[in-house]
C-alpha cells in the first residue's frame, strides 16, 4: 500500500472509507491520495471502482462538464473545510503549549 512506514503497515484514508460501508463515489474521488491508491493496486478500491454503476458514474463526470464543475466546487469545499479544521488543531495545540509553559512558570 502507499501509506506503508518503517515496515508498519498503517491504514490509508481511502480504506477507512472503503471499511465504513457509507460512502459515496464523489467521497472517494475526493481523497487527494486516490489516484496513488489505485497505482498501488489497492485491490477494494479497484473492486469498488469497477462496478458497472460506478464505473458509469465516472464516464458522466466525463461527458458532463456540469456535473465535473459540481464536483470540483465540493472538492473546494471539502478542503477549505480540511484548512480549517487543521488550523483550529493547530490553534488548540498552540494554546495548551502556552498554558503548559504558564504552569511552568508559575
Amino acid at each position: 500500500m502507499f501509506w506503508q512506514v518503517q515496515g508498519n503497515m498503517q491504514i490509508s484514508p481511502i480504506d477507512e472509507i472503503l471499511e465504513s460501508g457509507s460512502f459515496s463515489l464523489e467521497t472517494l474521488l475526493l481523497e487527494e491520495n486516490v489516484i496513488q491508491e489505485v497505482k498501488s493496486m489497492n485491490d477494494d478500491l479497484i473492486n469498488f471502482l469497477s462496478q458497472p454503476d460506478v464505473v458509469m458514474h465516472m464516464v458522466s463526470y466525463v461527458i458532463d462538464p456540469l456535473a465535473m464543475s459540481s464536483l470540483l466546487l465540493e472538492a473546494s469545499r471539502h478542503r477549505r473545510e480540511i484548512e480549517r479544521q487543521e488550523a483550529r488543531e493547530l490553534q488548540r495545540s498552540a494554546e495548551a503549549a502556552e498554558m503548559e509553559e504558564e504552569e511552568e512558570v508559575a
